[in-house]
């Protein structure tokens, strides 16, 4: 069994690829598991978000920090605040990050492998 403590996991991440990401954001692996699984706070800095993807066995976020927002592919941006829960079914195209002027973290909770597509305009 692993404790990390708040103030730990909340500090310490690794820059999040330019590649996937727009903006500054880290993230801090907490857990992985055989399959491609895992949990991880991402912190996105003022504005930042993530490129449109799909986890192939759905994602759920847990917004513990800050102000964000989230789109899934054909609906409108959604707004996050601090205790708000995502729930983003497996296949689902969509993007999550900081709202404009704003930090904001997440605990994520993903499954299955990730496909990238093209960054998000907003």
């Amino acid at each position: 069994m692993r404790v990390i403590r708040a103030a730990d996991a909340l500090s310490g991440g690794e820059p999040a690829g330019r590649d996937n990401f727009s903006g500054d954001a880290e993230l801090r692996s907490i857990a992985r598991a055989e399959q491609p699984a895992g949990v991880a706070v991402v912190t996105f800095h003022a504005g930042a978000v993530n490129n449109w993807h799909v986890h192939e066995g759905g994602q759920v976020l847990y917004v513990i920090n800050g102000r964000g927002r989230a789109q899934a592919e054909g609906e409108e941006v959604v707004g996050l605040e601090p205790g708000d829960f995502v729930v983003i079914d497996p296949g689902e195209k969509h993007w999550h990050g900081a709202a404009a002027g704003e930090d904001m973290a997440h605990i994520s909770v993903a499954i299955g492998a990730i496909e990238w597509f093209a960054r998000v305009e907003v």
